[in-house]
């Protein structure tokens, strides 16, 4: 659940000796909101970054921190996250309202040239659009070198929970939590499919636009379980969350929440069955070996042989 996509939004950190701690955020939503949208959020970056730098160590070549960055849909949770990491030339833009300092950006039809950022960023962006893969295509041609995004997994184990009611297949509380005026699809309040990523979906779609050259898929699931006492009444009409806590206790779910990400996140096989999804493209510049640069063109090269290369 997003909401960061109100009008306005006051922001503040905390770090601690082993950087980003926890973030503390409020909303003051469009008029009209409802109160479940007007609270301060404590949300804890901390698993976010750590998935973050071991994505990027298994890296053969990390991505430099002087790169320049365009985060889509941009939060301050977002912009500060980065910074944590390390990157400071970070630009922020928006779908609609937002700060005045920033680019208003559509991220199906981003009205900039062909590699203006060297990374283009998006946290919980790309199942908010129409077409989700339009959209990574259109981070794709912007970026010179990297794209990373953020977004629900499609894993074994999520679609086992979607199907047993644990997890809902639209975001119908991102509208709850907006006053029933956005936080659907593409900011409206019809509530949108959570569509889900997967290392082999990104790998075709990167494979299908980058046609020429292609790129580096680095992937990582993991489970990160962002919910609140608030949380679990909003999920009350779309999941079952709220009858265990009926049962248990709310304050015993939640810490069994807590607990059982840290020891689900300890063993590699489940952890990629997270219900988080965590990837990076690295651009690569090199062209596939059937093609030849022909002056300002790339054509087929008519010497290429399939069995030389399958060699």
């Amino acid at each position: 659940m997003r909401l960061q996509k109100c009008d306005r939004s006051e922001y503040s950190g905390e770090k601690t000796r082993r950087g980003l701690h926890f973030f503390h955020y409020s909303n003051r939503c469009r008029k009209g909101s409802t109160d479940t949208a007007q609270r301060t959020y404590m949300k804890d970056g901390r698993q976010f970054r750590r998935v973050f730098n071991a994505t990027l160590r298994r890296m053969p070549k990390r991505p430099s921190l002087k790169e320049s960055v365009l985060i889509l849909g941009a939060t301050d949770f977002d912009k500060a996250v980065l910074e944590a990491l390390g990157f400071q030339n970070v630009t922020l833009s928006y779908f609609g309202g937002g700060s005045s300092s920033a680019l208003k950006i559509d991220a199906e039809d981003i009205a900039l040239p062909n590699g203006s950022f060297d990374m283009v960023f998006a946290h919980e962006v790309l199942h908010h659009v129409r077409s989700p893969h339009r959209a990574l295509c259109e981070m794709l041609r912007v970026a010179r070198q990297h794209v990373i995004f953020m977004e629900p997994n499609d894993s074994s184990a999520m679609r086992m929970l979607t199907a047993a009611g644990f997890s809902f297949p639209f975001e119908i509380l991102s509208v709850q939590a907006h006053g029933f005026q956005a936080g659907g699809v593409r900011d409206t309040n019809v509530p949108n499919y959570i569509y889900r990523w997967n290392r082999r979906e990104v790998e075709k779609t990167v494979s299908s636009y980058l046609a020429e050259t292609g790129g580096a898929v680095h992937a990582s699931g993991y489970w990160d379980f962002s919910v609140d006492d608030l949380d679990l009444s909003l999920r009350a009409s779309t999941t079952r969350l709220q009858l265990f806590g009926s049962i248990i206790g709310e304050r015993r779910l939640l810490s069994l929440l807590r607990g059982s990400q840290r020891i689900l996140n300890g063993i590699t096989g489940i952890r990629q069955q997270g219900n988080k999804f965590l990837c990076v493209i690295d651009k690569q510049s090199t062209l596939r070996p059937w093609l030849k640069p022909d002056g300002e063109e790339i054509v087929f090269d008519r010497g290429f042989s399939v069995h030389r290369h399958s060699d």
